[in-house]
């Protein structure tokens, strides 16, 4: 078994007994794409109704019969729910030509 103080990991002893004389790093740039569908949504819930006041009544004038007008006024409570589910599909990419940074 090999002493623990002593021995050191390849790397280690890369770094420490090699000068790097020059490093690259290569970037490859790009486009990716992706469809995307939005499907909205409104699902009501229960609506209510409810009156509002004492109704207005107007009487119309006529000779062969009794008219009138009813008016109220009403509240109507509308509960919808709103939301979108969405799909994806099969991306793409755009790659452009890789290049070389480090050393001029």
């Amino acid at each position: 078994m090999a002493d623990s103080t002593t021995s050191k990991s390849l790397h280690e002893k890369h770094d420490h007994e090699h000068e790097i004389a020059c490093g690259k790093v290569v970037r490859q740039n790009s486009r990716v794409s992706v469809p995307v569908s939005v499907h909205p949504f409104a699902i009501p819930g229960k609506i209510r109704t409810k009156c509002c006041g004492e109704p207005k009544i107007i009487k119309r004038e006529s000779k062969d019969s009794c008219d009138f007008i009813i008016t109220q006024e009403l509240s109507v409570e509308v509960p919808i729910q709103f939301g979108a589910l969405t799909e994806t599909y099969e991306t793409d990419i755009d790659c452009e030509k890789p290049t070389v940074e480090g050393c001029e």
